[in-house]
């Protein structure tokens, strides 16, 4: 008996993570409209009924009835509909092990069109309330997700190996993850050189470790923004930071819009 194994690709596919912050059915008529939905996370829709548009750039897209849509995160866009829209819609991530999200790199809005029986079928499975239901929904997001690379041409991407120390660096950052954290404490904490870990991390993981932890910490900080109802002080506070203006210069720098501003603006 002969087993090939292929142990960097067997540990990528284990840190492959799929998060979905929210998942509904949107019954929307004209007050669905917004001139700045950039957001953090990749919206997919599967539009059932209706019809509504997008626009980014210099293009418009028009959201039709039995067709799904990719808008990756990022994308500065805009919204509206003139009528009646329905659809399910998730907001997602794909992230790598690194925290590479798969589906920002797409830069712009993916259409698979004629899927009537897939959104009918994931209709169903949200409809459902029970685990098969969820499980099934779960794979066919997953699936949507990669066709849309996969139709985007985004380029293969081969998988990295990372070593024990930026393995242990990454569980410690997410086990402690605060804006407060720094590279001192982190080299500490693994008995390493805060020099040589700096140059392990970034030539690993590609970004700095500075940066890293700011984008883990504000990643944090918009699904809470979005999913809590914490004042921004109280997620500035939790999160680390020395007070909510500095926390709030930060999060404009990396999202491009105020805390307040971006709550305030949370759609669908």
């Amino acid at each position: 008996m002969i087993i090939e194994r292929n142990s960097p690709f067997a540990r990528e596919t284990e840190k492959i993570n799929m998060h979905i912050s929210d998942i509904a059915y949107a019954y929307l008529d004209r007050n669905w409209n917004n001139k700045n939905a950039r957001a953090a996370y990749t919206r997919i829709y599967y539009v059932h009924r209706g019809r509504g548009e997008i626009a980014y750039g210099d293009r418009r897209v028009a959201l039709l009835s039995g067709n799904i849509y990719i808008i990756p995160a990022g994308l500065d866009f805009s919204y509206s509909c003139e009528d009646s829209l329905e659809k399910l819609y998730c907001h997602v991530n794909l992230f790598c092990y690194n925290r590479t999200d798969l589906l920002s790199d797409l830069h712009e809005c993916v259409v698979l069109s004629d899927r009537r029986a897939e959104i009918d079928r994931a209709i169903a499975c949200w409809r459902a309330g029970d685990v098969q239901g969820a499980l099934q929904l779960k794979e066919m997001i997953l699936r949507t997700a990669t066709e849309a690379v996969t139709a985007a041409g985004r380029p293969h991407e081969e998988i990295r190996t990372y070593s024990p120390l930026i393995r242990a660096a990454v569980t410690y950052i997410e086990k402690n993850l605060r804006a407060d954290l720094t590279a001192t404490a982190l080299s500490t904490a693994l008995f390493v050189s805060k020099s040589r870990l700096q140059k392990t991390f970034r030539t690993e993981m590609g970004t700095p470790l500075g940066q890293y932890i700011t984008a883990r910490v504000l990643t944090v900080a918009e699904e809470k923004l979005r999913l809590s109802r914490h004042t921004i002080r109280e997620i500035s506070d939790s999160l680390g930071f020395c007070d909510r203006f500095y926390f709030s210069r930060v999060f404009a720098a990396h999202f491009g819009i105020s805390p307040a501003k971006y709550r305030k603006n949370i759609s669908l």
